[in-house]
């Protein structure tokens, strides 16, 4: 078993097709394939329904999806922690940001915070809603600013993160 199994498990799952899993995981489908295989002939049963239209979770898949985002949040977690006990941890502030909000919210708001207190480093990795909660959810970054509306599902409710709103913005419609 290979956690990057569990990985392309889960972005296959979210994207419903091999090759679009395949572009999101930077890797060859055929390879992609390859690991899926892999991770159903390790677990011994077919975690998905293959059609010309794409794929879809069999009832085994969909049992095992929520409990592969846990497993590897917790190994990510793990291993954040040992880099801590090792003193290993790296010393620059990470953000994950959605890409209007990099461009717009965010420098504004990190000179402001800058006031009270120097940062040092700070890194920025800006990206789609989903892939900025993928790096929260593997712990690749500590802090995540997005925008969130409470009918909108979050794979963050899976997980027992603490959340602030640290500005607001007003949708208008023209």
């Amino acid at each position: 078993m290979e956690l990057v199994w569990l990985e392309d498990f889960i972005a296959l799952a979210e994207h419903g097709s091999f090759v679009r899993a395949a572009d999101a995981r930077h890797i060859t489908q055929p390879a992609f394939s390859r690991r899926i295989r892999s991770l159903e002939q390790w677990m011994g049963v077919s975690l998905f329904v293959r059609t010309p239209q794409g794929t879809t979770l069999t009832d085994a898949g969909r049992h095992i999806l929520a409990s592969s985002f846990e497993a590897t949040s917790r190994l990510y977690r793990l291993r954040a922690e040992a880099q801590e006990v090792a003193g290993k941890t790296a010393k620059t502030l990470q953000f994950a940001a959605t890409h209007s909000l990099s461009f717009t919210f965010f420098p504004r708001w990190i000179r402001q915070i800058e006031k009270g207190a120097p940062i040092e480093a700070i890194q920025l990795h800006s990206d789609s809603m989903l892939g900025c909660e993928k790096l929260l959810v593997h712990r690749e970054v500590p802090f995540l600013l997005c925008h969130r509306h409470p009918a909108v599902p979050s794979l963050l409710a899976q997980e027992p993160f603490v959340s602030k709103q640290v500005g607001e913005d007003t949708l208008i419609a023209l």
